[in-house]
């Protein structure tokens, strides 16, 4: 079995687009699982991305799929792999929660919560 865990996004400011989400994955289960696609109804395009370092230069670069081995952990997390939320239709506040869909690739989903927390805790991610 795949489970979630610890899903977070920090709250944005007035008119701001972009955001992104993070999130960890489990996978107890002996088999493994490639996630083609994310979804959510807060966000016009959602994409997973990872940090690239090329020549002291940090590139976002888009993944065509997440694979979760068995047994195996994945974290998104800031500074690496995490869910890009393109053209925000709301601003996101601290304190709620929204649901954003994971989609295998034979097609079944993971629905998980994202709780959004204040932005001054980015702060604990950068240094």
């Amino acid at each position: 079995k795949l489970v979630t865990h610890g899903g977070f996004a920090f709250e944005t400011m007035d008119g701001q687009k972009n955001s992104a989400a993070y999130i960890s994955f489990f996978n107890n289960s002996n088999q493994n699982f490639t996630i083609n696609s994310v979804k959510t109804e807060i966000a016009n395009k959602v994409e997973i991305h990872d940090i690239q370092i090329e020549e002291d230069i940090v590139k976002m670069v888009k993944l065509k799929s997440l694979n979760i081995g068995k047994k195996e952990q994945v974290f998104l997390q800031p500074g690496g792999k995490h869910i890009m939320l393109f053209g925000l239709k709301r601003k996101l506040q601290e304190g709620e929660k929204f649901k954003i869909s994971f989609v295998f690739e034979n097609k079944d989903e993971i629905i998980a919560e994202i709780f959004v927390v204040n932005k001054n805790l980015r702060e604990n991610y950068i240094n």
